[in-house]
């Protein structure tokens, strides 16, 4: 049975191109069009399709909308969004409404029959520029968490912080770092100072956030 794929972007080139292409896939068929999300979301109602490729900027309703619309009414349609925007906030928006796969227009045909396999199989798909946007992101908030916690607790500090919160008590980490238990206790008053906290849990939830310590332990 062929994947039954609904089209939906503003520009009539763009629909007739893609509907030229998918038409010699085998495995797959167009079996609708839209001009804007709010056709799009009667179409998809009517049809019942596979997969909908989506684009986002649209008249009357757009993409998102659309997306968030139709992804309710019937959540085991696959939207994949096939957009000129390489934009992170895009992709979050689209994301939180439902859409399952992000391609930018400026790539090959064949990645989009890519993209519509990997979300049949209940996979996400994002094109190589979006990934390398996202996984960026991550990483400048990464060091951006490093940065701020660098300035208030020192290495030697971040690690009896670490000890304390996985339960360590003062004798036990004042043998494993071979200091005296003076010294540990004073350590222990200083980050209480730093971080301005006196509860055991709070230090814990605060080597959580760091990732000092991991929720298994």
């Amino acid at each position: 049975m062929s994947i039954k794929i609904l089209i939906v972007d503003n520009h009539a080139i763009m629909r007739e191109g893609l509907c030229s292409l998918i038409g010699q896939e085998d495995d797959m068929a167009v079996v609708g069009e839209a001009s804007d999300g709010q056709e799009a979301v009667e179409k998809a109602r009517e049809l019942v399709p596979d997969v909908i490729i989506m684009d986002i900027n649209m008249p009357i309703v757009d993409g998102i909308e659309a997306t968030s619309l139709i992804h309710k009414q019937n959540p085991e349609i696959k939207i994949v969004i096939l957009s000129m925007y390489s934009n992170k906030h895009f992709l979050v928006k689209i994301w939180r409404v439902g859409a399952r796969g992000y391609l930018l227009k400026e790539h090959a045909f064949q990645e989009l029959i890519t993209a519509i396999h990997t979300v049949l199989d209940d996979r996400t798909y994002l094109c190589a520029k979006m990934t390398s946007i996202v996984v960026d992101d991550f990483y400048d908030r990464v060091v951006k968490a490093e940065k701020s916690i660098s300035p208030v607790l020192n290495e030697k500090e971040c690690e009896i912080l670490r000890l304390l919160a996985e339960g360590g008590s003062t004798k036990k980490i004042a043998t494993q770092l071979h200091k005296s238990s003076k010294t540990i206790d004073a350590y222990r008053r200083q980050i209480m100072n730093k971080l301005g906290m006196i509860k055991m849990s709070e230090f814990v939830n605060f080597a959580l956030r760091l990732g000092l310590i991991s929720i298994e332990k």
